[in-house]
């Protein structure tokens, strides 16, 4: 048969061996019931149970509507029922995507089926969790998926990104996923708060936030330069701007120091290293890059790079051609004079701005 679209539901019990050990027969009574409930709100949502799984099941929907109000009653309907007190409600966990999949022998194949059953492993119980597949083509209106921002699942090569369900008057505050996040940010600590700089700050986020979702970065964003003499503070600048964008970026944003580097060549090497990627000898440095960091938008602090120029001037536009989704802070004592690049000039703050954080930290030990 050809392959067609459908949209999985997955749903598990969390610590369910533990809790079958622990009650006996007693988990046998709450599971029927479970199933039951589950078997209800998949039919009456226009959806099938293609498999039982022991603790839970895999349903389809040929609607991704479908899927999800069926998932949201189910989670209310386990919540509010009448369960042995020994058990209490069941901890469902549940996962729903959507993509191709072709039907043989019986079954279900393909890899959607794998991406499902990973987006579910990764909830915790009574959480709701979907694929940018499926949060596509919800009605922002009527259903609330927040963005939990992009995870790397095992098996999967490319990170994905994960959205919970909202449902429940009494919704929990659930601790973090059961997956890694895709990139953990890298950023020095700060020695001090920092003051004097806050008008720049923001202007700077504003010109270097990513993209709105399905929207392509503008060229002018991409490349921005903060130039000036030395000791004018650009370095501290643009980590205070990379740190106020973080949220935005998911994370995904590193500090590359480039101080003590003398030759272009050797720049790609030092963000490969900053990136934690190990050295391949089968391909190109800027390829092996290119694929960590896939589509998820990202922001490069490539800091002290005016040693390293004119020749890190190619380096910079091959790094920003082969990764639309990257976006480059630069500090530098001269520009790097791309077509692209934004320049931005850092005087030197007044004397006594410079001198608050100092004056607090001392007054504070």
């Amino acid at each position: 048969m050809p392959a067609e679209t459908l949209t999985f539901l997955f749903t598990d019990i969390e610590g369910s061996t533990a809790l079958f050990e622990r009650v006996g027969e007693v988990y046998t009574q709450s599971l029927e019931l479970h199933h039951g409930i589950l078997r209800r709100e998949v039919e009456a949502h226009d959806g099938r149970i293609i498999r039982n799984t022991g603790d839970g099941v895999i349903a389809c929907f040929d609607k991704v509507h479908s899927a999800i109000i069926s998932a949201v009653a189910a989670q209310q309907a386990f919540w509010s029922g009448t369960w042995p007190p020994e058990t209490g409600p069941p901890r469902v966990r549940m996962g729903i995507h959507r993509g191709p999949v072709e039907f043989h022998d019986g079954d279900f194949r393909g890899l959607t089926m794998h991406h499902a059953a990973r987006v579910m492993s990764a909830a915790h119980g009574m959480q709701i969790l979907c694929s940018l597949a499926v949060q596509e083509l919800l009605d922002a209106d009527s259903i609330n998926a927040r963005d939990l921002g992009l995870y790397r699942l095992k098996g999967i090569q490319q990170p994905i990104r994960l959205f919970e369900v909202v449902h429940g008057k009494e919704y929990p505050d659930f601790p973090p996923l059961n997956v890694p996040a895709a990139f953990v940010h890298f950023l020095p600590t700060p020695p001090t708060q920092y003051y004097g700089r806050e008008a720049e700050i923001e202007d700077l986020a504003r010109l270097l936030a990513p993209p709105v979702a399905g929207e392509l970065r503008r060229n002018s964003g991409r490349l921005v330069t903060l130039h000036g003499p030395g000791g004018t503070g650009k370095t501290r600048l643009a980590l205070e701007v990379a740190r106020r964008l973080l949220p935005a970026y998911l994370n995904a944003v590193w500090f590359v120091s480039l101080a003590e580097l003398r030759d272009p060549e050797l720049i790609l090497d030092r963000l490969r290293e900053t990136l934690g990627l190990a050295a391949e000898l089968q391909r190109t440095i800027l390829s092996q890059i290119a694929e960590y960091l896939g589509p998820q938008p990202c922001l490069l602090v490539l800091d002290n790079l005016e040693q390293l120029l004119p020749g890190a001037a190619e380096t910079v536009s091959e790094l920003l051609s082969a990764i639309p989704s990257v976006a480059c802070l630069v500090t530098s004592r001269v520009r790097v004079n791309l077509s692209t690049e934004l320049g931005y000039p850092v005087v030197a703050l007044p004397s006594a701005v410079q001198a608050w954080p100092v004056l607090i930290a001392r007054s504070r030990s």
